[in-house]
């Protein structure tokens, strides 16, 4: 849901949403898979083609990245992002991921005005 600028996108290029519609058909055949399998081993099975789906995004994404600020980037938004999932399960409010949100929001908006200034 990211724009070409790093923000938010409020709707999504093709490929994004033809990837979230191939994760969750994904998802939802290894959750019945991993329900109806009688056998461990045949649950750890159906989740595989997830496994292999969400290696192939990170894999493409990090291939993506062209420079070590580019690196630093993502690495922010990932850490941002376990940071508001972590505070979220052990609070169970919306009001600290939104805080981890709106602080990298206004953390990135200052790097680009800053560099824009200079």
């Amino acid at each position: 849901m990211t724009s070409n600028t790093g923000g938010l996108a409020t709707i999504p290029e093709l490929g994004k949403l033809l990837g979230l519609i191939v994760f969750v058909l994904l998802l939802g055949v290894a959750l019945l898979g991993a329900e109806k399998a009688e056998r461990r081993w045949l649950r750890y099975l159906a989740a595989t083609p997830i496994v292999i789906f969400a290696v192939i995004v990170v894999l493409s994404g990090v291939s993506q990245i062209e420079s070590i600020a580019g690196g630093l980037f993502a690495a922010t938004q990932l850490t941002v992002l376990g940071i508001a999932a972590y505070t979220y399960d052990r609070s169970n409010s919306l009001l600290a991921p939104t805080l981890a949100y709106v602080s990298l929001l206004l953390a990135n908006r200052t790097v680009v005005v800053l560099q824009a200034g200079m």
